[in-house]
């Protein structure tokens, strides 16, 4: 079976982690692959697609957010750390 390469039309994690790949020019650390389930996590809740979710993400630089707070989101409830990212993006809204 041969897989095809995610396009930006798919809503998927695959499209997601290799956008993110691209985008990124840290290694996949524990903290790189977190970002991975932040975007899913996030996609869920808030009902967007993962190329939306990314953008945001990049807009309000939500990934260096994901990599410093990565301790705490991990251990948390999930709703916790979309919660903490939802004030996060409006605390930067509010500031630009």
């Amino acid at each position: 079976m041969t897989m095809k390469e995610p396009t930006e039309d798919d809503d998927s994690v695959m499209f997601a982690v290799e956008h993110y790949k691209k985008a990124a020019t840290q290694d996949m650390t524990k903290e790189g692959n977190f970002i991975i389930i932040a975007i899913e996590c996030y996609k869920r809740a808030m009902n967007m697609k993962g190329k939306d979710v990314i953008e945001l993400f990049k807009k309000h630089n939500v990934f260096d957010r994901i990599r410093k707070s990565y301790f705490i989101y991990h251990i948390e409830r999930e709703q916790n750390m979309i919660d903490d990212i939802n004030e996060y993006i409006e605390n930067t809204k509010s500031s630009t």
